[in-house]
């Protein structure tokens, strides 16, 4: 298998505000492959299209859903979205890192989990610092029980980032406790 075909080809959904970061570090791996991306502003796709030399561009996302090359879609639109896109992804057999959150109830979240699961596809959401270094430091320190019988976490993130109305912190919040495997 030559090395171009060995890679994971991926589809991107959304290149607004979050999607230029993601295309730039997909470009960047040495086993992904960046070959499509939708977005409904197409001065938005043709920045994509010249900056990565995109082998399909849509308007419509359901393009890249039926593209039977594609290995993996990653979604990056707002969060109200999300649902819809993601079991469409699944259903049609690909691959799924979707930005966070999964969704926008904890009901859809289970049901895009039990539908990843019936379809046998790995289903990702992008929290942020998941693979940051310190996490995992914080990780270790928990696991070598360094830090005691921990009570209670207090973080204070100085930069949210843009405002979102469509979601809040507090799952996120929970998602990284969840993450460093804080125990009661």
């Amino acid at each position: 298998k030559s090395k171009m075909s060995s890679r994971l080809r991926l589809g991107l959904v959304g290149y607004g505000y979050w999607g230029p970061n993601l295309a730039r570090n997909f470009h960047q791996l040495p086993d992904a492959w960046l070959v499509a991306c939708a977005d409904a502003d197409a001065a938005r796709l043709n920045e994509a299209a010249r900056l990565y030399s995109l082998q399909q561009i849509a308007a419509d996302p359901r393009e890249l859903f039926d593209n039977p090359t594609l290995d993996a879609l990653v979604i990056a639109t707002p969060a109200r979205s999300h649902f819809e896109l993601v079991s469409q992804a699944l259903n049609a057999g690909k691959h799924v890192l979707v930005e966070k959150p999964l969704a926008l109830t904890s009901a859809d979240a289970r049901a895009l989990t039990d539908l990843a699961q019936k379809n046998k596809r790995v289903l990702m959401v992008g929290h942020t610092f998941e693979y940051n270094p310190a996490v995992w430091k914080i990780q270790e320190l928990l696991d070598a029980g360094a830090l005691g019988e921990l009570y209670y976490v207090y973080a204070n993130r100085v930069n949210l980032g843009r405002v979102q109305t469509d979601i809040n912190a507090l799952p996120i919040c929970i998602a990284a406790s969840r993450m460093l495997s804080l125990r009661s």
